[in-house]
């Protein structure tokens, strides 16, 4: 246990003494309900520090109890009790202020916002399971899938970037300059990345230095290089490239899609919306997946809950917008051919199948080594799934991994 739970355990508890101390030769019914209300109080406190999800819930009922005891003493008018009251009070307020600030409860109060509704059980059959080079769970954030069945995937928090074999043989192929791995500003890590058709391999870095935070580009024979800077209050994620050899790259900060031209031409905002997530300010990615479809773009706004397709116009800019899909928080997705769509929940270890309707499916779970989905692939016969073995979340026997899934029978 941290100090930011254990803090909180002892200041209510302190509070919880001066209390009784303070109202234990106390007269009246109101006074001693009051009592009575601060020491629940302090017990939802030690409650909530062990399981932080719960503090919501338990968050009116603390409250109403300071109002109680305060009121109590209004009405007795006993000047002595303030003193004791107002040391209470502190002490509980402080409690609940430095709860509240925890990353822990933040992190674990939005996953608790976030969890996916409600869909059928459809679960689709393992072919095949790969390794990755990961001793614990580790933040695997994309992939790409080669010609040969290879893969190349970013190692988030090691910025590196691998080829995986369908043998599960594992190559290094590049290490950009991040920075120290922060994944509450999602910085020092590597996320979306592409293969153009000369065989150039792009990654998009968060990086802790202005200077190296953008596109880069990695010639198998010559190593990366910064091909394009990108703002340093952009959070770059998903990314996908067209035949002409433009980039599109999902913003997760300011809820935004950046176009790249190519041949280090400067980004260009493309599309921000709040159905994009602009207007998001918790601490959790909104625009996240990207796919290009002829003439759209598909977009995944995590913290919105939804997934959206935006007009790709014949001049190039955008377009109309359509709303896919509402209810689920989706990290990354594949699409397929005939517009179902394959979400990754990430933290909540499954993958989700939408298709017209928004009627869902669950297509794979922790049975089927779902365990932290961060990014999907369709081939048009299997779908591939990125997994970082439950980084964000604990998974029990957790392990990162490539999961390649068919259709049940």
């Amino acid at each position: 246990m941290n100090w930011f739970t254990l803090l909180p355990v002892c200041l209510a508890l302190i509070g919880g003494a001066i209390s009784f101390f303070g109202m234990r030769d106390s007269r009246g019914i109101v006074s001693k309900f009051g009592w009575v209300g601060l020491i629940v109080t302090c017990l939802l406190f030690l409650y909530a520090a062990v399981a932080a999800w719960v503090f919501v819930p338990a968050l009116p009922l603390a409250l109403a109890s300071i109002v109680i005891i305060f009121s109590a003493q209004i009405i007795s008018r006993d000047k002595q009790m303030w003193i004791w009251v107002s040391a209470a009070g502190v002490f509980v307020l402080a409690s609940l202020g430095l709860v509240a600030a925890s990353p822990t409860f933040i992190m674990a109060t939005v996953l608790k916002s976030l969890e996916p509704k409600s869909c059928n059980a459809d679960l689709w059959q393992v072919e095949h399971v790969i390794k990755l080079p990961a001793a614990t769970p580790e933040l695997y954030e994309n992939f790409w899938l080669e010609e040969d069945g290879s893969y190349l995937v970013t190692a988030a928090t090691r910025a590196e970037v691998l080829r995986v074999s369908p043998g599960g043989e594992v190559d290094l192929i590049a290490t950009l300059p991040a920075g120290e791995f922060d994944l509450m500003s999602f910085t020092g890590m590597i996320s979306g990345i592409v293969k153009d058709r000369d065989g150039i391999i792009y990654t998009l870095v968060n990086s802790k230095s202005a200077q190296d935070h953008g596109l880069w580009r990695i010639d198998e024979a010559n190593g990366p290089k910064l091909e394009v800077l990108f703002p340093p209050d952009t959070r770059t994620n998903g990314m996908d490239i067209d035949q002409n050899g433009r980039f599109f790259v999902a913003d997760s900060a300011t809820g935004s899609i950046w176009r790249v031209a190519g041949n280090g031409a400067s980004p260009q905002l493309w599309h921000q919306s709040s159905e994009s997530g602009s207007k998001n300010r918790l601490p959790f990615p909104t625009a996240n997946g990207l796919k290009l479809l002829p003439d759209q773009v598909i977009l995944s706004n995590t913290q919105g809950k939804r997934i959206i397709r935006v007009e790709i116009t014949q001049d190039g800019s955008a377009g109309d917008l359509q709303t896919l899909s509402t209810g689920i928080a989706a990290d990354d997705f594949a699409v397929a051919m005939d517009g179902r769509i394959f979400l990754t929940t990430h933290p909540f270890n499954s993958v989700i199948e939408i298709g017209s309707g928004q009627a869902c499916s669950f297509v794979s779970d922790v049975t089927t080594f779902a365990m932290g989905p961060t990014a999907a692939l369709y081939d048009g016969e299997h779908l591939h799934v990125l997994n970082d073995g439950g980084f964000s979340k604990p998974v029990e026997g957790g392990f990162p991994s490539i999961v390649v899934l068919r259709p049940p029978n």
